[in-house]
């Protein structure tokens, strides 16, 4: 439950029945490659293997990504899946960010 005093709530209208907050959201893009099987890698891995944990990632994110806490598929066709992700309350001065 976000309160006027959330860092991401602006006021736009307040009286003594009525509170409107208007909340921003923040939106994060990280990038990142490394190479699949690797010289020397053990287990090496098939295309249908990667492809199938890539799938995993998309439904289940919270596995992979630490300040996840949960998700939910809404909608998925061969070609997308459209999800919900809720994200844990933490501090960014938290998040182990390492790989």
């Amino acid at each position: 439950m976000f309160s006027s005093s959330h860092p991401s709530a602006k006021l736009l209208h307040h009286t003594q029945h009525t509170t409107l907050l208007y909340l921003t959201m923040v939106v994060l893009f990280q990038s990142q490659t490394c190479p699949i099987n690797p010289p020397g890698a053990q287990p090496v891995l098939t295309t249908a293997q990667f492809w199938e944990v890539m799938i995993l990632k998309c439904r289940q994110p919270e596995l992979f990504v630490a300040p996840m806490s949960s998700s939910e598929v809404l909608e998925e066709t061969e070609t997308f899946i459209k999800r919900v992700v809720v994200f844990k309350e933490v501090s960014m001065n938290s998040i182990d960010w390492s790989i």
